[in-house]
């Protein structure tokens, strides 16, 4: 399954934009995650080697609740993942960015053409 999308966020226009689809491909995903961003409370290079994060459905519990999974990966389970194994139809899969803080943060994006909903959250 080739991805459908990816989006980014423009620092300079401080706005999401969404890449061409000749832009999306399996080298340029590897070639962009590959990036290492962050860094070390120290200010260091980053100090981790996770490079990407696939959240994706996993089943429904009792109560009908939908059940969240998140694997993070490094470069070699980045490269399987590109390439072997199969992917879930409702899934993401994201770039790992370091916190710069003694916390992670992430902020969540519901939209529709009559709604956009975000919230941030903080662990």
């Amino acid at each position: 399954m080739m991805p459908r999308a990816w989006y980014l966020y423009d620092e300079k226009n401080q706005e999401i934009k969404k890449k061409a689809l000749r832009e999306v491909s399996i080298v340029s995903i590897k070639r962009d995650f590959s990036r290492m961003e962050g860094a070390d409370r120290s200010g260091g290079r980053a100090s981790h080697d996770i490079l990407a994060q696939y959240m994706y459905s996993s089943g429904l519990t009792d109560d009908g609740e939908e059940i969240l999974t998140v694997e993070f990966m490094s470069q070699a389970e980045l490269d399987i993942f590109l390439t072997k194994r199969e992917k879930k139809g409702a899934s993401m899969l994201q770039k790992f960015i370091a916190p710069k803080g003694p916390c992670n943060g992430s902020i969540q994006a519901i939209w529709s053409p009559h709604i956009f909903h975000c919230e941030r959250r903080h662990n």
